[in-house]
């Protein structure tokens, strides 16, 4: 019986007469009448060589057509990849200062900071006040890549610490951890001007007092952060005081900017305190032994570190 002409395959697609009929050129023109019929998958069938017949399946995603499944929405990447966070930094920098502001700096007052007497290196944050499971907290939003190398030597060696931080997650200091209760590996809301549900990561220091928490950048814009509010200052060889005064005569004195490491202050001897002062203070602090330390307490009954 004689196949009717409106049955018939195209020629081209007909049985190949050698076999060096191309597969490939096949498939793209099944692809391409699956495309123009509005069809979200298709099965092509094509002969092997002599060992009978493969199917491949083809999604197209993004088009949705008659049964077809509705596309996935993936939530955003964040903004460091696991292969950035997780590099070890081979030289770790020595951090003077931590500077933030309510709103972002400024490039002419990042300038000026830049050029203040010993200032070797300078790192951008997102830095403010939040809430972390209903708890204030100060929180920086960093890029995990550069950022990590001003952090101490065992929280810089930790991958999985930066992993986590790439992936999305936070880092809460031990102290706010411990004193807030927050649930490890447990979502929490985290709320500066927007509210987002944010994994507890790890527990870790970053070796900068008065931070309580550390996010990826993504992550600090979600919940409102301000972009380019902080700026980390890199001066071993300045005196860490006098630069902070510097820093205030830039920003003015309503600007934040935290020592990150020690201070020894020595003074004249006219300058040291007398017998009867120094009795008196260490009057007042044993009357103070044996309160009980609470996370945020400021006195009388009950103080923190």
């Amino acid at each position: 019986m004689r196949t009717p002409s409106w049955l018939r395959l195209p020629r081209f697609l007909q049985q190949p007469r050698t076999p060096k009929t191309s597969v490939a050129m096949v498939v793209a023109v099944l692809l391409v009448l699956a495309l123009g019929g509005g069809a979200t998958a298709l099965a092509a069938t094509w002969a092997g060589n002599g060992s009978g017949s493969r199917t491949a399946h083809v999604n197209l995603a993004g088009r949705t057509g008659s049964g077809g499944s509705p596309p996935v929405t993936a939530s955003p990447t964040p903004s460091a990849t696991p292969t950035e966070s997780s590099t070890r930094p081979a030289h770790l920098v020595n951090g003077t200062l931590l500077v933030s502001e309510k709103h972002a700096l400024t490039s002419h007052q990042v300038h000026q900071l830049r050029a203040l007497p010993g200032v070797g290196r300078t790192q951008w944050v997102s830095a403010g006040n939040t809430k972390v499971d209903g708890h204030p907290a100060f929180v920086l939003g960093v890029t995990p890549s550069t950022f990590r190398p001003w952090t101490p030597k065992l929280t810089a060696k930790s991958n999985a610490l930066w992993q986590s931080i790439g992936r999305g997650e936070l880092t809460a200091s031990f102290d706010m951890g411990h004193n807030a209760k927050l649930p490890l590996g447990l979502t929490v809301p985290v709320h500066s001007h927007a509210t987002q549900l944010l994994r507890i990561g790890a527990f870790a220091s970053v070796g900068m007092a008065g931070v309580d928490g550390v996010v990826d950048s993504y992550e600090a814009n979600q919940i409102g952060l301000v972009p380019h509010s902080g700026i980390l200052i890199s001066a071993p060889q300045a005196d860490p005081l006098q630069l902070r005064k510097q820093v205030e005569s830039v920003l003015g004195k309503h600007a934040r900017a935290e020592l990150l490491r020690q201070v020894v202050i020595t003074r004249a001897a006219g300058e040291y305190l007398t017998n009867k002062q120094i009795s008196t203070f260490l009057a007042a602090a044993a009357s103070r032994i044996g309160k009980p330390y609470v996370w945020g307490a400021t006195g009388p009954n009950s103080f923190d570190c």
